[in-house]
């Protein structure tokens, strides 16, 4: 894994095999990860090889409420084609999860 900061307002996480998921050790799918630096002030390289989640909740004590799913079909670019093994402008189905969560509660 590793952190790419952008403008410095987001981290954006990925990273060559820890990014690519296998279903019958054939790559099945790539994930990156981006996140709010207003609403996690601090991440770096250990802690996105671990559980991003747990240090969310437990350590930053953030309560995820729930989150929203988009999906689309299009085609795969260049760096999702050689992180899959596949081609080119091959078949893609992308979705995205936005997680929502009450970041300090007053109660």
């Amino acid at each position: 894994m590793e952190i790419l900061e952008s403008n410095g307002v987001i981290y954006q996480v990925r990273g060559s095999g820890a990014c690519v998921r296998y279903i019958e050790s054939r790559p099945f799918c790539v994930e990156k990860s981006y996140y709010l630096k207003t609403v996690v002030p601090y991440l770096n390289n250990e802690i996105a090889s671990q559980s991003i989640f747990n240090y969310l909740t437990n350590d930053l004590k953030i309560n995820i409420r729930f989150s929203d799913l988009f999906m689309r079909i299009g085609k795969l670019n260049q760096e999702e084609a050689a992180y899959l093994q596949l081609e080119t402008h091959d078949p893609l189905f992308n979705y995205r999860k936005y997680l929502l969560f009450k970041q300090w509660s007053t109660v």
